[in-house]
């Protein structure tokens, strides 16, 4: 996650990024890129057999987290080069999404057999509790680690 975070934030054009984040949003949405990139078509034929095999409303909660993953880093990089700087509920809520974990916890969910509905660990007290202290690890190191060596 910390290369991709990196190149949005840092170095790549907000105009080039919005234009990939709409075309995956296109591919999550069943629609064919409209770019011949090999990127977008090396996840849209993946994306297009796992969707078939697995219930509408798993695919409907798992491209709804996965679009908001990638709309983080869209967010991160409109708001530095405008210099604006989040506060710090905002941040905590935005970077639960930057670093994906709910669209992970929904591919978890596919190892438990049967497989709960999509945002059901989430909804589960038992994994509601250690979730925060485990997103807020993996959220936060990386974050801190790189806003460290930048100086």
């Amino acid at each position: 996650m910390i290369p991709w975070s990196v190149i949005e934030q840092r170095a790549y054009p907000i105009r080039i990024g919005a234009a990939v984040v709409a075309e995956l949003y296109r591919v999550l949405d069943c629609h064919r890129p409209e770019s011949s990139s090999p990127v977008l078509r090396a996840f849209a034929e993946p994306w297009d057999q796992t969707r078939r095999r697995l219930t509408q409303p798993w695919t409907a909660a798992f491209t709804a987290n996965l679009k908001r993953w990638l709309l983080t880093y869209q967010e991160e990089a409109v708001l530095r080069a405008a210099g604006i700087v989040p506060d710090l509920a905002t941040y905590l809520q935005r970077r639960e999404y930057s670093v994906g974990m709910p669209w992970l916890y929904d591919l978890a969910t596919l190892g438990l057999h049967p497989p709960p509905p999509a945002g059901h660990l989430l909804a589960s007290p038992s994994m509601r509790t250690p979730h925060h202290p485990a997103r807020s690890h993996r959220g936060h190191a990386p974050a801190i680690a790189v806003e460290a060596q930048s100086g």
